[in-house]
């Protein structure tokens, strides 16, 4: 039976550059991106009974990171996504034994969420988002906005400005879960897919050219519809006097970062406000993720500087800003050690990830949203403490 591997599904990126009868040799699509980036997704067909070796290389880098340590993200034909059993995997290369009546299976450097994830799930819980913009190809950018009681913590809550990372989405979900279930007043602006038509595309997103819509949040103006169409509706959405927390979820590096973390603000009040979150954060954690407090990237150091653009530098200018936070979920693995900065030194150090095994915490849709929800859990937690 010939084997057949295509794209064409929503978050579709793969170019086959060898196909043989024991190994394919896959490069991700780099499109527009600046440099490299490791995000990927294919489906292939006619492997029943076969056990076959992939390589995905990016040419420019062959030893360029384009798995996690878990390796692939696998899902066979109306199954559910998870990580490659065999664990036969290095950062470019994996082995997959397909089982008999495997006929069509999809791969991913990550778990895949489109738009019809985000359909699914309000369906389910039986919510109804609204238009905030069209996208550059004319589709519909999303948002979300739930107000229960008189709305006097306001929460603005975005996904997706870097397209590839994944997982952020069903961190969202969790964080609308809580929210929903536990909190009896509270304004919610949710923006599930910031860079829709990347999403849908199948894009890196990050390191886009010229700039990516996370650096798209400038003085003179916005390029990309959706953060332009959000900064012009915000100052109308936020209600006079209201607390604000604003949350922009995001994933790391494949390679390294395998712990979650945040990004101190260049304001000295706000980010005093980020360290007391944090500590509430690891102190409320349920998830099993780890996270530690001290694994703020310091303001000033490597690419945290006030010039960034970014969402989580506009949301520090909004009014009623209690806090700004960027949040960096791992794609696969929370491992049992964490970076955190040292300020006597300057330097950064490994600790012991809190209450994590040895082996990691594995990061699957159920465990990211039990994550999202320590995220407003935590928030709960702040508004307690004196």
């Amino acid at each position: 039976m010939t084997i057949f591997i295509d794209k064409s599904f929503p978050g579709g990126n793969i170019t086959v550059e060898q196909l043989g009868e024991q190994e394919l040799l896959l490069n991700p699509e780099l499109r527009d991106t600046e440099g490299n980036w490791f995000y990927w997704s294919c489906r292939i067909r006619g492997v029943a009974g076969k056990h076959l070796r992939f390589r995905v290389e990016i040419p420019a880098q062959r030893d360029y990171p384009t798995l996690s340590c878990l390796g692939p993200a696998v899902c066979s034909s109306g199954g559910q996504w998870h990580w490659n059993p065999l664990a036969l995997n290095s950062p470019t290369s994996f082995e997959y034994q397909f089982a008999d009546d495997e006929n069509e299976v999809c791969f991913s450097n990550t778990i895949p969420y489109t738009e019809s994830n985000w359909r699914q799930f309000l369906q389910e819980y039986q919510l109804q988002d609204a238009e905030l913009c069209r996208s550059r190809a004319g589709r519909q950018v999303e948002k979300l906005e739930l107000q229960r009681g008189q709305g006097q913590n306001q929460f603005i809550i975005t996904a997706r400005h870097h397209c590839c990372e994944t997982m952020a989405n069903f961190v969202l979900e969790g964080m609308l879960l809580e929210l929903l279930q536990n909190w009896p007043d509270f304004a919610l602006l949710m923006l599930p897919f910031m860079d829709k038509d990347g999403c849908e595309d199948g894009d890196q997103g990050k390191n886009r050219r010229p700039y990516d819509h996370n650096r798209d949040y400038r003085p003179e103006g916005s390029i990309y519809p959706s953060v332009q169409a959000l900064r012009e509706y915000v100052p109308r959405w936020l209600r006079p006097g209201a607390r604000l927390f604003a949350f922009d979820a995001h994933c790391p590096m494949l390679a390294g970062n395998q712990y979650p973390h945040w990004t101190e603000t260049a304001n000295p009040l706000l980010r005093s406000r980020q360290h007391r979150y944090a500590q509430c954060l690891q102190t409320v954690q349920t998830a099993g993720f780890g996270f530690h407090a001290a694994t703020g990237t310091p303001y000033g150091v490597g690419n945290n500087a006030e010039s960034r653009p970014t969402a989580c530098n506009w949301f520090a200018t909004l009014p009623g800003i209690e806090f700004p936070f960027t949040v960096e979920t791992p794609y696969a693995l929370c491992g049992s050690q964490c970076g955190v900065y040292d300020y006597v030194t300057g330097k950064p150090h490994s600790v012991a990830a809190p209450g994590v095994s040895p082996h990691g915490q594995i990061v699957l849709p159920e465990s990211a949203r039990n994550w999202g929800r320590d995220l407003i859990r935590a928030v709960q937690h702040y508004l307690e403490i004196p």
